[in-house]
C-alpha cells in the first residue's frame, strides 16, 4: 500500500524486484508499480543497486502512514532488508554499491557471560 494524495489515504501497490548480473555482480532494481484502477499502470524505481538479492525473495509490504510504508525484502541467504518507500534519503536514481545499507541489524551489543559458582545436582524428573 502506498498514500495516495487525491483520496487521502492508502491505494493498493505491487512490488517487483529485478535482478541482472553486471561485472559478475548481482545488480537488483525494485520498482513501485501503481495505477491498478485506471487506464494504464504507472512504474516508478524506488532504489537500484547491487542489493546481492539472488535468491527468490519474499517481499512484505506494510503500510502505516502516509510517510512511512515499508517493504520488507527477504532471499534466505541474505539479511532481511527493510525499505521505507517515502524516505527522503532513498535516491531512486542513486546506484547503491553498498549492499548492507538496507539491513536490519541487532542495535544492541551483548558482554560475555561470566560464571559466578557452579552447583551439582540434578533437576527433579517428572512428566511433562
Amino acid at each position: 500500500m502506498v498514500y495516495d494524495d487525491t483520496t487521502k489515504g492508502p491505494m493498493e501497490c505491487g512490488i517487483v524486484l529485478t535482478k541482472k548480473i553486471v561485472d559478475a555482480n548481482i545488480y537488483n532494481t525494485l520498482y513501485k508499480i501503481t495505477g491498478f484502477n485506471g487506464v494504464s499502470l504507472t512504474t516508478e524505481v524506488i532504489t537500484q543497486g547491487f542489493l546481492k538479492l539472488e535468491n527468490n525473495v519474499s517481499i512484505v509490504t506494510n503500510y502505516e502512514s502516509d510517510k512511512v510504508s515499508n517493504i520488507y525484502i527477504c532471499d534466505g541467504l541474505t539479511p532481511i532488508k527493510v525499505i521505507n518507500i517515502y524516505d527522503e534519503d532513498v535516491d531512486p536514481d542513486e546506484v547503491i554499491y553498498d549492499h548492507t545499507r538496507f539491513d536490519i541489524t541487532p542495535g544492541c551489543i551483548l558482554f560475555p557471560f561470566t560464571f559466578v559458582n557452579t552447583i551439582g545436582g540434578a533437576l527433579p524428573a517428572g512428566a511433562v
